[in-house]
């Protein structure tokens, strides 16, 4: 369980007690799972965070994915933050009270082990909530994450209003996105497995610059952390052969 305090995300005003509105009957409102297609005692909880720009209304977003992953015992949720969220302190306490319904409803440990995983944005948020969340988060997988914030800012014309989204609020907004950036992130990042997938053909998050430099630096530092490559394909769509290792990496904490 990731408890240690180096870095507090920044925040300009006292916080806000919502979470207090996610219980379990409300749980619905607050994210997409796949409860209702679960089987057996429960093995272990994923936290799948979802891309830039995801639309909380569009329903179920891997209705397949989550349906294997329900008939082995994995809880499965879909947080619906933000679609510009950055894995920002909303965030990271909605994903915290999210896990905190599953444990109290199912009767589980307050350690059960938790996967963080996601893709792009949501690759972002897996590595960062492994860094600021209060549960027992045992892995991080990520899909072609964003892995240095500073630079996305600069990446793409879209891109700056979404994180002034994010950390409109911050005192300091340049050292909210290096305190949500995984690459700044490095020296504090938790002692747990790590995978991540970047496929060559990004356009949109360059495999160059954030990848690459972020496991890189993890190993320098000693993380434990596999990195698959993704021959000829694009944004987030993994080849097959990856798509299985990706989908491995999240059901390993559970075996």
């Amino acid at each position: 369980m990731n408890t240690s305090a180096m870095t507090t995300p920044p925040t300009a005003q006292p916080r806000s007690d919502f979470t207090a509105k996610v219980t379990w009957e409300t749980l619905p409102s607050f994210c997409e799972s796949n409860v209702p297609a679960l089987k057996g005692p429960v093995r272990g909880i994923v936290v799948q965070h979802h891309g830039l720009g995801f639309i909380a209304f569009s329903g179920n977003p891997q209705p397949d994915w989550n349906r294997d992953f329900a008939e082995k015992g994995i809880v499965v949720v879909h947080p619906l933050c933000n679609p510009w969220a950055w894995m920002n302190d909303a965030s990271v306490r909605l994903a915290d009270k999210l896990v905190d319904c599953l444990i109290g409803h199912y009767g589980l440990p307050g350690d059960m082990p938790v996967c963080s995983a996601g893709g792009s944005m949501g690759g972002l948020c897996s590595l960062v909530y492994s860094r600021y969340s209060r549960k027992n988060v045992v892995a991080a997988v990520a899909n072609c994450p964003v892995c240095d914030l500073p630079f996305h800012y600069t990446e793409r014309p879209d891109l700056p209003r979404t994180l002034a989204s994010a950390f409109a609020d911050a005192p300091d907004f340049d050292a909210a996105l290096r305190a949500h950036s995984p690459l700044h992130l490095v020296p504090e990042m938790p002692d747990i497995d790590y995978f991540v997938a970047h496929s060559t053909e990004d356009r949109r998050v360059n495999k160059a610059r954030h990848s690459d430099r972020f496991v890189a630096a993890m190993r320098e530092a000693g993380r434990r952390i596999a990195y698959e490559i993704s021959e000829g394909s694009g944004h987030c769509e993994l080849v097959p052969e990856v798509r299985a290792k990706y989908t491995a990496a999240i059901e390993a904490p559970f075996a």
